[in-house]
Protein backbone atom coordinates (compact mmCIF):
# COMPACT_ATOMS: atom_id res chain seq x y z
CA UNK A 1 0.00 0.00 0.00
CA UNK A 2 3.00 2.54 0.89
CA UNK A 3 4.69 1.75 -2.31
CA UNK A 4 1.46 1.72 -4.42
CA UNK A 5 0.85 5.30 -2.48
CA UNK A 6 4.20 6.44 -3.45
CA UNK A 7 3.52 5.52 -7.08
CA UNK A 8 0.49 7.51 -7.32
CA UNK A 9 2.44 10.32 -5.51
CA UNK A 10 5.16 10.80 -7.50
CA UNK A 11 2.90 10.45 -11.09
CA UNK A 12 -0.12 13.05 -10.01
CA UNK A 13 2.43 15.07 -8.08
CA UNK A 14 0.01 16.93 -5.55
CA UNK A 15 2.56 18.29 -4.11
CA UNK A 16 6.56 19.23 -4.45
CA UNK A 17 9.46 19.87 -2.31
CA UNK A 18 9.34 23.02 -0.07
CA UNK A 19 5.62 23.14 -0.80
CA UNK A 20 3.84 23.75 2.35
CA UNK A 21 0.99 21.67 3.12
CA UNK A 22 -1.64 19.87 5.78
CA UNK A 23 -1.41 16.11 5.23
CA UNK A 24 -4.15 14.64 8.00
CA UNK A 25 -3.46 16.17 11.46
CA UNK A 26 -0.09 17.72 10.37
CA UNK A 27 1.55 20.64 8.60
CA UNK A 28 4.90 21.83 7.58
CA UNK A 29 7.50 21.92 4.23
CA UNK A 30 7.35 18.47 1.75
CA UNK A 31 10.99 17.84 2.51
CA UNK A 32 10.65 14.35 0.41
CA UNK A 33 8.04 12.18 -0.97
CA UNK A 34 10.00 8.66 -2.00
CA UNK A 35 8.33 5.55 -3.09
CA UNK A 36 6.98 4.63 0.55
CA UNK A 37 6.96 7.59 2.83
CA UNK A 38 6.83 11.70 2.80
CA UNK A 39 8.78 13.46 5.36
CA UNK A 40 7.61 17.03 6.17
CA UNK A 41 9.41 19.54 8.17
CA UNK A 42 7.08 21.23 10.73
CA UNK A 43 7.29 24.69 11.92
CA UNK A 44 9.11 23.38 14.98
CA UNK A 45 11.59 22.30 12.47
CA UNK A 46 10.93 18.61 13.45
CA UNK A 47 10.97 15.78 10.67
CA UNK A 48 7.25 13.99 10.17
CA UNK A 49 7.63 10.59 8.49
CA UNK A 50 3.87 10.17 7.00
CA UNK A 51 3.42 6.46 5.35
CA UNK A 52 2.08 6.99 2.14
CA UNK A 53 -1.10 4.86 2.49
CA UNK A 54 -2.57 7.28 5.01
CA UNK A 55 -1.17 10.71 2.37
CA UNK A 56 -3.77 8.91 -0.53
CA UNK A 57 -6.22 7.95 1.40
CA UNK A 58 -6.75 11.62 3.25
CA UNK A 59 -6.95 15.03 2.01
CA UNK A 60 -3.90 16.92 0.50
CA UNK A 61 -4.08 20.64 1.57
CA UNK A 62 -1.42 22.71 -0.30
CA UNK A 63 -0.75 26.20 0.46
CA UNK A 64 1.75 26.89 -2.47
CA UNK A 65 -0.28 26.31 -5.43
CA UNK A 66 -1.63 29.78 -5.42
CA UNK A 67 0.14 32.66 -5.36
CA UNK A 68 -1.89 33.63 -2.07
CA UNK A 69 -4.15 32.52 0.38
CA UNK A 70 -6.02 33.54 3.05
CA UNK A 71 -5.17 32.97 7.05
CA UNK A 72 -8.37 32.67 9.09
CA UNK A 73 -7.44 33.58 12.78
CA UNK A 74 -9.70 32.99 15.66
CA UNK A 75 -9.11 35.56 18.66
CA UNK A 76 -11.12 35.70 21.62
CA UNK A 77 -11.55 39.00 23.63
CA UNK A 78 -13.76 39.03 26.67
CA UNK A 79 -17.57 40.01 27.11
CA UNK A 80 -16.97 43.39 28.23
CA UNK A 81 -14.64 44.29 25.68
CA UNK A 82 -15.41 47.08 23.09
CA UNK A 83 -15.68 44.95 19.93
CA UNK A 84 -15.44 48.30 17.53
CA UNK A 85 -12.05 49.31 19.25
CA UNK A 86 -10.88 45.68 18.73
CA UNK A 87 -12.34 45.43 15.13
CA UNK A 88 -9.77 48.42 14.48
CA UNK A 89 -6.89 47.71 16.29
CA UNK A 90 -6.71 43.74 14.03
CA UNK A 91 -7.08 45.98 11.34
CA UNK A 92 -4.33 48.48 12.20
CA UNK A 93 -2.45 45.47 13.00
CA UNK A 94 -3.50 43.92 9.58
CA UNK A 95 -2.65 46.77 7.71
CA UNK A 96 0.84 47.53 9.43
CA UNK A 97 2.35 43.51 8.18
CA UNK A 98 3.54 43.68 4.66
CA UNK A 99 2.51 39.95 4.80
CA UNK A 100 -1.29 41.18 4.07
CA UNK A 101 -2.08 42.12 1.52
CA UNK A 102 -4.57 45.37 0.58
CA UNK A 103 -7.28 43.18 -1.99
CA UNK A 104 -9.02 41.36 -1.19
CA UNK A 105 -8.90 43.30 2.02
CA UNK A 106 -8.71 42.06 6.14
CA UNK A 107 -11.94 41.11 7.32
CA UNK A 108 -13.08 40.85 11.48
CA UNK A 109 -15.80 39.45 11.98
CA UNK A 110 -17.74 37.41 14.97
CA UNK A 111 -18.32 33.95 14.67
CA UNK A 112 -19.16 32.47 18.46
CA UNK A 113 -19.99 34.06 21.57
CA UNK A 114 -19.72 31.67 24.35
CA UNK A 115 -18.61 31.56 28.41
CA UNK A 116 -14.75 32.30 27.26
CA UNK A 117 -15.79 35.56 25.28
CA UNK A 118 -16.34 36.98 21.99
CA UNK A 119 -14.45 35.15 19.10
Amino acid sequence: ANFAGGILLIMLRPMAAADLVTLGDFFGAVYRVDLTRTLLRTPQNMMVLIPNREVVVDHIFNYSTQPTIRINTKITITHDADLDLAKLAILEAAAKNCTVLEQPEPQVLVSDLNYLGVE
